[in-house]
């Protein structure tokens, strides 16, 4: 279960980020703080984000790239905040198998997310898992 809060976690504070262009180490950490993350979970987040930030273009270009008529600046925020956290750990986690990848993804979307989301999550991770073998 600690993952899994920890990844929603991670889901959430992208989606912040894309309101706020000055999340600092700070702000993270009163993020963690107000949720009460444990250690483990908040080495996690932290090292997300930090990474998500670092690699953002090839992850939105990834995800670009497996959508179909459609185009990343239309999606649903909360959508694109949880496909991001998935494509950086199919891409750059080794600890995290891709089939878990996008089984969390599209849980987080179904919980969270419109009646739609975990559908098109699912697609979109779907083919970007196809492309890559």
């Amino acid at each position: 279960m600690s993952r899994k809060k920890a990844r929603e976690g991670l889901v959430f504070l992208m989606y912040q980020s894309l309101f706020d262009d000055h999340i600092n180490a700070d702000k993270i950490d009163l993020f963690i703080e107000n949720f009460d993350y444990n250690k483990v979970q908040s080495t996690y987040i932290n090292n997300g984000y930090n990474n998500i930030t670092q690699h953002i273009e090839e992850i939105d270009s990834v995800i670009s790239k497996n959508l179909k008529n459609w185009s990343i600046e239309r999606m649903y925020k909360l959508d694109l905040s949880i496909l991001r956290v998935a494509v950086y750990e199919i891409l750059f986690e080794e600890e995290t198998p891709n089939e878990v990848a996008v089984n969390e993804a599209v849980e987080i979307a179904k919980t969270y997310g419109t009646t739609d989301s975990s559908k098109l999550i699912n697609g979109i991770l779907g083919t970007i898992l196809r492309s890559r073998k």
